[in-house]
């Protein structure tokens, strides 16, 4: 959720690269939401926003994109923001809450041009780069992922690995690391950085 410039080596995918119908993708939460059930992950409701938000602050131990951003982004898109909650044997939900947010910007392709052109702003995404519900969508985002424990952050990522490998597989991914330990779990998702090896942005291609 920290905005940065961001190399411009790679090219970028405009509209044009859209004429091809047979191709095109469409943005749907609930789809992503049936994928991501099985790992206890759901999108966040909008009255739970400022508890999610404040988590990732909690876990992360910075101030991040300010809560009205995120709750912007998530109103207009259905699913910038998901929560995981802890369940036991018997699949009650943990009392003490969500530990776990993956937050997700699903960009148009004016939104991915502006990622790849240092244009793009992590901390107030503009809210004509980002899809809503049945809109083509060109690209994802990782805003931000964030686990208080390691059950919720291996969560997190067999999330990500289900929708990368799923309905999510035509579609091209980006997000940035904020620790080594981030750079390696994306890494182990296919990710490799855009440009040189000092990039803070990485890139995983869409596979079919």
């Amino acid at each position: 959720m920290v905005a940065t410039n961001v190399e411009t080596s790679a090219p970028v995918h405009r509209r044009a690269a859209a004429s091809n119908l047979a191709a095109r993708s469409i943005w749907s939460p609930s789809t992503l939401a049936k994928e991501a059930l099985s790992n206890g992950m759901a999108p966040a409701a909008a009255n739970d926003l400022p508890k999610t938000h404040a988590l990732c602050e909690e876990i992360m131990k910075a101030q991040l994109a300010p809560l009205w951003a995120l709750a912007s982004a998530h109103a207009h898109t259905s699913g910038a923001a998901w929560v995981y909650r802890r369940s036991d044997a018997h699949g009650v939900a943990d009392p003490l809450g969500a530990s776990g947010v993956l937050l997700l910007l699903p960009l148009n392709w004016e939104g991915e041009a502006a990622l790849r052109t240092g244009r793009f702003n992590a901390l107030a995404p503009r809210i004509d780069h980002l899809c809503a519900p049945g809109d083509e969508i060109a690209a994802v985002y990782i805003w931000l992922t964030a686990g208080a424990d390691q059950r919720s952050r291996i969560n997190l990522m067999r999330t990500l690995l289900v929708w990368l490998q799923g309905s999510c597989a035509a579609l091209r991914f980006y997000a940035r690391a904020a620790s080594l330990d981030g750079a390696r779990s994306l890494a182990g998702l296919g990710f490799s950085r855009l440009d040189s090896i000092t990039s803070t942005l990485f890139f995983r291609d869409k596979t079919h």
